[in-house]
């Protein structure tokens, strides 16, 4: 892997004054981009770690009683829904087109009926 270049060298190259800045001003600026710049590589580090970590553990199949109280898997919970896990219980087989559907807000987590979407 090629040397780095340091933060510090990086942030003095791209920190360019404007016009009436104040020396702190370029100083406290300069050194906010020396962090970003260090910032972005802690993350690239990580993010390398976690692309290296080995495989772990097989996901297990949860089991659960249907409202037949025979047990069915997780995946069977969604009968033959599309895969796009957008909206699996509209599409769900034993769905009753007849009953109100209702969604989970992802900003409010409250239920709401399919119509107010």
């Amino acid at each position: 892997m090629p040397e780095l270049v340091p933060a510090h060298e990086l942030a003095a190259k791209a920190s360019k004054p404007y016009p009436n800045d104040s020396d702190d001003y370029r100083k406290a600026r300069t050194a906010l981009i020396e962090d970003e710049i260090e910032l972005r590589r802690q993350i690239q580090r990580v993010a390398a770690k976690r692309r290296a970590l080995p495989l772990g553990g097989e996901a297990r199949d949860y089991r659960f009683l249907n409202e037949d109280g025979k047990e069915v898997g997780l995946a069977d919970l969604f009968g033959s829904a599309s895969g796009t896990g957008a909206d699996p219980v509209e599409e769900h087989p034993r769905h009753d087109p007849g009953r109100a559907r209702h969604r989970l807000v992802p900003e409010s987590n409250t239920p709401r009926s399919a119509e107010a979407a």
